[in-house]
């Protein structure tokens, strides 16, 4: 396990913060991702074309 982190040159808890990091931005761009097409959606059920 220890070689994984010393790979990487991370250490256990940089390893957790940097994917604790990684899962916000995941997160943040799904959410973004189903903004954009709910627009789109409404766009088209109001007939307007973007």
């Amino acid at each position: 396990m220890a070689k994984v982190f010393w790979a990487t040159g991370r250490t256990f808890t940089e390893q957790l913060a940097w994917s604790e990091l990684d899962r916000t931005f995941a997160m943040a761009a799904a959410i973004q991702e189903i903004e954009e097409r709910s627009k789109r959606m409404s766009g088209f059920t109001h007939g307007i074309d973007t």
